[in-house]
């Protein structure tokens, strides 16, 4: 296939991925907005350490292997029958052994109901070992308007499932924990329509064994990400409440929209991409410059309306019992600006076979994450936030660095990408302070207010790009217009 058809391919892979996460992020929104107002921060604390303690176990012994089958030239049947069947018994074992040690965790977080939950949770990794290998298919075709179905069936089912038992069964925690196992079975389920593909389990695995070269880097990848992101909340966990965690860690979802949103669509299609397009580094070049600017200026948009009008959002949308989030919403906002920046390298390291850099990245990160945490553990929730950002800045620049060494990009071309979409959040900050101190505003004036930064943003993100003669805009409404057009 030829560059350009890949580039088309990977465009249109990524109008639909857009679509889909813009869908699930509003769709995300609106059932948190309607279960929250019958749940208790407190619940959804108790399940974000279910969820920490599952996904933990589930990342640390992950052989990454399907990740591994997409950077693949080919595949056979005989690989995906064998990476299937191994996801199979390490669900089962898995399930097992967080069965029998879920009453002897509990008592490390202080968490009241945490064992059984746990129990009942470590279905969800034995209901994952069972989903289709087939989707190593949709995603190296990069089909991804299957995959948008398969996720908003889980989504809508999960939502309706939680929905009906805090109605009528009980408003508690294991609401939230039927509705994500209803979610995981339905998303399992959904996988057998989407692929046509029938696996088979096997017993021999001989064909696994060069997928290994690969997969461990991306084991360590995973574990050192997942390790990173959940360090904050286990020292909240230590020494607070169930409440506070509730708060924390639903701050850091809403904070992580935007640069989750630019991971779901840089990695997902770019990893592809990338592996397809490897050989021209002036294409790699070229595509990561366009990838940062587009993550920078998401990120940047985001942080301005949340620093600038999030104590109205959260007061309109979620309420009193929610207002504290405000503080803590707002510094991890802008730590959410460096995420942004540090992610889009890994699909450049990933997709053109070199993990190691993304290894050493993410070994960075969770250094820099404990070495920080620790001296801000006392603070509270605020120290610990602050803490979490100046990890994500330190990742920042040596991501940064690397990806410049590793592809020879020119530094005018990444400072040029900096300076006109920094630029303009400069002057937006500067005009809400001002309008905060001289014109305050009523909440739903601010909230007019606040949907008008983005259209001043962009304004001033051509004006500045016409100035330093780099115009992230115009790739930005190319692909917009082409999006419609589909």
């Amino acid at each position: 296939m030829a560059n350009e058809d890949i580039l088309k391919k990977a465009l249109r892979a990524s109008q639909w991925l857009t679509l889909g996460i813009v869908i699930q992020r509003v769709f995300g929104i609106l059932s948190f907005l309607t279960i929250a107002r019958l749940l208790e921060p407190s619940h959804y604390g108790v399940m974000a350490m279910v969820g920490i303690i599952v996904n933990l176990l589930d990342t640390f012994l992950s052989p990454s292997f399907g990740q591994a089958l997409i950077q693949k030239k080919e595949i056979t049947r005989k690989e995906l029958d064998q990476v299937w069947s191994l996801s199979v018994y390490r669900g089962i074992i898995l399930s097992i052994i967080i069965f029998i040690a879920a009453p002897y965790i509990e008592p490390f977080f202080n968490v009241p109901g945490l064992t059984n939950l746990l129990r009942f949770s470590s279905i969800f990794i034995l209901i994952q070992g069972f989903c289709n290998v087939g989707q190593t298919y949709v995603f190296r075709e990069l089909a991804f308007e299957k995959i948008l179905l398969r996720d908003l069936i889980g989504m809508i089912i999960q939502f309706i499932v939680t929905l009906i038992w805090a109605l009528f069964i009980s408003t508690s925690a294991w609401a939230l924990a039927v509705g994500t196992f209803a979610m995981y079975l339905s998303t399992c389920i959904a996988t057998f329509f989407i692929s046509s593909y029938r696996p088979r389990l096997v017993f021999s695995f001989p064909g696994v064994k060069h997928l290994v070269s690969y997969s461990k880097w991306v084991v360590g990848q995973n574990m050192i990400n997942y390790f990173t992101s959940i360090i904050d909340t286990i020292f909240i966990a230590r020494v607070l409440d169930a409440g506070s965690i509730g708060l924390y860690s639903k701050s850091k979802d809403l904070a992580l929209i935007p640069s989750s949103y630019i991971y779901d669509i840089s990695y997902r299609v770019g990893l592809s991409a990338y592996a397809k397009i490897q050989g021209s580094l002036d294409m790699v070049r070229d595509s990561f410059i366009k990838t940062l600017d587009v993550a920078l200026i998401t990120s940047l948009i985001f942080t301005a309306v949340i620093v600038g009008y999030g104590h109205e959002f959260i007061q309109l949308l979620f309420g009193g019992k929610w207002i504290s989030i405000v503080e803590v919403l707002k510094i991890l906002s802008i730590g959410m600006i460096f995420r942004s920046i540090y992610i889009v390298t890994f699909p450049v390291f990933d997709g053109v076979g070199k993990p190691k850099f993304r290894f050493l990245t993410l070994l960075i990160q969770l250094i820099s994450s404990i070495i920080l945490i620790y001296m801000f553990r006392n603070k509270g929730l605020s120290g610990i936030s602050i803490a979490t950002i100046a990890s994500m800045l330190i990742t920042a620049v040596s991501s940064i660095i690397m990806v410049i060494t590793f592809i020879r990009i020119p530094i005018l071309k990444i400072l040029k990408s900096f300076t006109v979409t920094f630029f303009p959040f400069a002057i937006i900050c500067m005009v809400i302070f001002a309008q905060k101190t001289y014109l305050p505003l009523g909440i739903y004036l601010s909230l007019i207010a606040a949907c008008f930064t983005p259209i001043l943003y962009m304004g001033l993100l051509v004006f500045f790009g016409r100035i330093f003669r780099h115009s992230p805009h115009e790739f930005i409404m190319t692909t917009a217009i082409n999006f419609f057009k589909r």
